[in-house]
């Protein structure tokens, strides 16, 4: 499973955790497009619903399916962005100017991006999660 995916121009890298990385030579939005439209729907819908329901409207994380919540991470110092899944972060820990994102399966990466801007984004992921099971929960669960 996907544990984070580095957008590098014309490429990506996507890092499958202890399962290792490959690289995938087109753009990121595409990419992540066909991955979205593979589980029934685009990108930009996607992006859309989590828009609507946080009424946030930059950095918004999407929904891939089950398991697969992706959220960008902007490298400050390159410009370039990573996409980190929500799913697969075990902690996260503020390192000076960057931040240190380990993950379940033991890999690790280090961001130029700030702490607390990570952390917003693990916050968002956490609250589209609970707003979607709150929604859907049926009504017997609710009482």
């Amino acid at each position: 499973m996907i544990t984070y995916i580095e957008d590098r121009n014309n490429e990506i890298v996507v890092h499958m955790g202890s399962w290792g990385t490959y690289t995938v030579h087109e753009r990121c939005k595409v990419f992540l497009n066909r991955l979205c439209e593979h589980y029934g729907s685009s990108f930009e819908g996607r992006k859309q619903a989590v828009c609507a329901c946080l009424k946030i409207h930059q950095k918004v994380p999407v929904l891939i399916r089950e398991g697969i919540i992706l959220y960008p991470v902007i490298d400050a110092a390159s410009k370039n962005n990573v996409w980190v899944n929500y799913c697969k972060v075990k902690k996260i820990t503020a390192k000076q100017y960057q931040t240190l994102l380990e993950f379940h399966d033991g890999t690790m990466l280090l961001s130029d991006s700030e702490y607390r801007s990570v952390k917003m984004q693990q916050y968002r992921c956490t609250n589209y999660l609970f707003v979607l099971h709150e929604r859907f929960a049926p009504a017997s669960m609710l009482h």
